[in-house]
């Protein structure tokens, strides 16, 4: 019995340490991705729900054995890169970028009932990338730990949705247009 309980008390504190944010700053999303076991995380300092003037947001990966890739490199006006989607009606907090030619989506979708009646009993979270004229490329998160991310995810995507507004970056970057966002 010691030995289940000890291992119920670690669980949580090895959850915690699979991201590359580090303290202070807020994780809201981090997972591993690929079969290469590539490290994927959304760092910021946004807290409450509450877009400061400093506020900023940073993608960041790091595949085993390499250095941490930060994106975008400067903090200052990162927010305008992202853009925050809630889809609550299927449970699916979605957040998208451009970066290098590619469009970028990071989901996250809580336990839910599809439409044909299925139940989808856990968080399942996945990373897509789709550059113009190729089929998406889609990494599904690995392990159990990504709905630790969930509400926190949730609540980033609805800030950025009430700062930008109604905002269509996929739409705009299939058409060629500018996908930096303008606070309303």
């Amino acid at each position: 019995m010691k030995i289940f309980v000890a291992g119920v008390l670690c669980f949580p504190l090895a959850a915690l340490g699979q991201t590359l944010c580090t303290p202070p700053e807020q994780t809201y999303f981090s997972c591993a991705v690929g079969k290469t076991s590539r490290m994927i995380s959304l760092c910021g300092n946004i807290a409450n729900s509450e877009i400061r003037a400093d506020s900023w947001l940073q993608y960041r990966t790091r595949s085993p054995g390499q250095a941490t890739s930060s994106w975008p490199a400067e903090k200052a006006g990162s927010l305008s890169h992202f853009e925050g989607n809630v889809f609550a009606k299927y449970d699916v907090v979605d957040l998208r970028f451009v970066k290098d030619n590619s469009l970028f989506g990071i989901e996250l979708a809580a336990p839910h009932e599809t439409n044909d009646g299925a139940r989808k009993r856990r968080f399942s979270g996945s990373v897509s990338i789709e550059s113009r004229g190729e089929k998406p490329v889609i990494r599904h998160c690995q392990g159990a730990t990504v709905g630790s991310y969930y509400l926190a995810f949730e609540e980033l995507n609805a800030a950025l949705r009430l700062r930008y507004g109604d905002t269509d970056l996929s739409n705009d970057f299939f058409a060629g247009r500018s996908t930096v966002l303008q606070p309303r």
